[in-house]
C-alpha cells in the first residue's frame, strides 16, 4: 500500500516573517519579566538572518530588527515595556550609501 503525505510548504517570505514575529514575541516576554527592574537597552538576539537589539533613545526604548536577507532595518518603539509600534523601515544599502556621500562631503 502506498500512502502519500501532503506537505505544507511556506514561502521564504512567510517563514522570514514568522521568525521575525517569534523574535519580537520573545523580546516582549523578556521585557515583561524585567518590569520591576530598570529598563535595559542592551539586549541582542540573533536567529538565522534576523538580528534584534534594543537601544535606549532620549524618551523610549527602541527595538531594531535587522533582516540580512532583505537588507532592511526596521525600528519599533517599545511602549511601556509591553508592546511595540512600528516606527520606520530603512533600506540598509541606501542608508550606508547616504552616509558615504555625507562623509565624503558630496551632496
Amino acid at each position: 500500500m502506498n500512502t502519500a503525505r501532503s506537505a505544507i510548504r511556506l514561502s521564504p517570505n512567510a517563514a522570514l516573517w514568522a521568525s521575525a514575529f517569534v523574535l519580537i514575541g520573545l523580546i516582549i516576554v523578556a521585557a515583561g519579566r524585567m518590569a520591576e527592574s530598570p529598563a535595559r537597552a542592551d539586549l541582542v538576539s540573533s536567529a538565522g538572518n534576523i538580528t534584534a537589539l534594543t537601544v535606549q533613545s532620549q524618551v523610549d526604548d527602541v527595538l531594531l530588527v535587522i533582516d540580512n536577507r532583505s537588507e532592511h532595518l526596521t525600528a519599533y518603539k517599545v511602549i511601556n515595556q509591553n508592546s511595540v509600534e512600528l516606527y520606520r523601515v530603512y533600506r540598509l544599502p541606501q542608508l550606508f550609501g547616504d552616509a558615504r556621500v555625507k562623509a565624503t562631503g558630496h551632496k
